[in-house]
């Protein structure tokens, strides 16, 4: 199958901005990243010091520099960063990428996951003319599972599991939503 480039460019929501990694995003995002919390679903490991999250940030500046669509989730208010999403070719379906998105948990429960996958979807379907979007989740992971379903995603299927978190051991859900639901 083809890879297909998803467009860069910088979104605003009502409350939020989504904009490309800084390295000087590491700073505020230390804290996140090596929060238990955050990090009892995902897939890679929390971070135990500030020079990991700088590597992980380096690394996301590589990454959209080389084409990668993946944002930093900021406040309009104060420019802090919050958080990731991005949304990547998903190489098994042809026209499909994948969501993926962590906030920090203090920023948890105020709607803000909510507010920035529902406008990467629209993002996805409107200028990148996508098909299919996808998810995975840790089927215990109830706020981002709700997140997604509120968004019109369905559960589909449980996916091996490949994955090798901290705390990762469940079999993910892999969720779908399609253009024409």
């Amino acid at each position: 199958m083809e890879i297909m480039t998803i467009l860069q460019t910088e979104l605003k929501t009502e409350r939020l901005c989504l904009t490309r990694p800084y390295i000087t995003d590491a700073e505020a995002m230390f804290n996140s990243l090596c929060d238990r919390k955050i990090f009892r679903y995902n897939t890679w490991r929390r971070h135990d010091s500030p020079v990991e999250t700088l590597a992980f940030v380096n690394n996301l500046v590589a990454r959209y520099e080389n084409g990668d669509a993946e944002w930093v989730i900021r406040r309009k208010d104060d420019d802090e960063a919050m958080g990731i999403i991005c949304l990547r070719d998903f190489p098994f379906e042809n026209n499909c990428a994948e969501i993926g998105f962590w906030l920090g948990a203090r920023f948890h429960g105020h709607g803000f996951g909510s507010e920035v996958v529902k406008k990467i979807v629209d993002f996805g379907f409107t200028e990148n003319h996508l098909s299919k979007i996808v998810a995975f989740c840790h089927p215990k992971n109830a706020a981002s599972l709700k997140i997604l379903i509120k968004n019109g995603f369905f559960v589909e299927r449980e996916e091996k599991n490949e994955f090798h978190g901290e705390d990762f051991e469940e079999t993910p859900i892999l969720l779908k939503l399609s253009v024409f639901n």
